[in-house]
């Protein structure tokens, strides 16, 4: 099983792969940034 974490335009994307290349499970969280601010740190 592989797992690949990305954290780009403003959400963090994580998903799991078999050795077969069959997706097994992916998840997408929106990263929360405070009005006004235009990155984060």
């Amino acid at each position: 099983m592989f797992a690949g974490i990305d954290t780009s335009a403003y959400t963090t994307s994580v998903a799991l792969v078999s050795e077969s290349e069959q997706l097994i499970e992916e998840a997408r969280v929106p990263i929360e940034v405070s009005k006004g601010q235009q990155r984060l740190r």
